[in-house]
């Protein structure tokens, strides 16, 4: 009689568990299970430093690694949503072959950054946190030049944001690599990030509660991220390069490149063999031919220490 009790009673808030379910599934899209750094710079043979600084906008202590190159131009590299700085080595290696300084980032809530409880306006802080790396690079003396930003699957949105703002304009950003991503319907890429996550999660046991967290889950991390309405008219009118990968099925690239309508000063690069984040592996040469050229061509003699103005743009909430 008990059993059957418990039974009917698991049916009956099965509903109400997979929302709550959903809804915990999105949190993990920007608040990921702390995993531990892997591969540090020394790895291929790089010597780099440390740095550590505090968000501007809610102190939270963010950790990167720098590189220092042989010219004045630097490159800021951010990572994807669930992944660290470790992973981003072979670009910063590919950049620093190139003679750029190289500052690479963990995100908040990644790798060994601080962690935040933040359930709103995460598009913001993550722009506002691009901002903080961009000032951190402009403070070192040896980056004299001007920088570029070479930013990964999620954190593309933050980075063409962040490029529509004066304070970049200030700080010296010339130049966007966004590689895999951003596409214009957030909320059906969050929803591909949100079922990979349910359908691994061994608390879903049923076909019925995965469609209600298919549901709940995307919903919950719009609201979470917060990207506003006025996407995907950013006000970015930096040079930006699209790098989208063939068989890439989180960020596809038809949906990627979909978003050149709505950048003034873009081109678009497809791998066809690569999948999400893949291009460097699946196509290095090309991948260098792109990205370092585009590099060159933007950030070599772009910029020069006192000589940065404010433009236009929407500013960082």
């Amino acid at each position: 009689m008990i059993e059957r009790i418990r039974g009917l009673w698991r049916t009956a808030t099965a509903p109400v568990r997979a929302v709550w379910l959903g809804v915990g599934i999105a949190w993990q899209v920007y608040h990921p299970a702390p995993r531990p750094l892997g591969d540090t710079p020394e790895s291929r043979g790089l010597e780099f430093e440390t740095w550590n600084w505090r968000t501007h906008r809610d102190r939270i202590d963010i950790e990167g690694w720098f590189v220092e190159g042989t010219g004045p131009d630097a490159v800021l590299v951010q990572h994807g949503v669930g992944r660290s700085r470790s992973e981003t080595l072979a670009h910063v290696e590919l950049l620093h072959q190139a003679g750029y300084h190289v500052l690479t980032v963990d995100m908040r809530n990644h790798g060994a950054s601080g962690r935040c409880r933040s359930v709103t306006a995460m598009s913001s802080r993550y722009t506002s946190d691009l901002l903080d790396a961009l000032s951190q690079l402009r403070s070192d003396p040896r980056v004299s030049g001007a920088i570029g930003c070479l930013s990964m699957s999620f954190s593309t949105w933050p980075a063409v944001s962040a490029g529509a703002t004066t304070d970049a304009d200030r700080l010296g950003l010339r130049a966007v690599v966004c590689d895999s991503g951003p596409v214009i319907d957030i909320r059906r890429a969050i929803a591909r990030f949100a079922t990979a996550l349910a359908w691994r999660d061994e608390r879903v046991s049923t076909p019925a509660a995965r469609r209600v967290i298919e549901v709940v889950a995307p919903s919950a991390a719009a609201l979470i991220l917060a990207v506003g309405r006025r996407w995907p008219r950013s006000g970015c009118e930096l040079p930006v390069l699209l790098v989208a990968g063939g068989r890439d099925r989180l960020l596809p690239a038809d949906e990627v490149t979909a978003m050149t309508p709505y950048l003034p000063d873009v081109r678009t690069w497809v791998a066809r063999r690569a999948s999400h984040l893949a291009a460097i592996t699946s196509d290095p040469a090309g991948y260098r031919e792109q990205v370092i050229g585009f590099f060159d061509e933007h950030l070599r003699d772009g910029y020069h220490v006192g000589s940065g103005v404010g433009g236009a743009g929407m500013g960082a909430s």
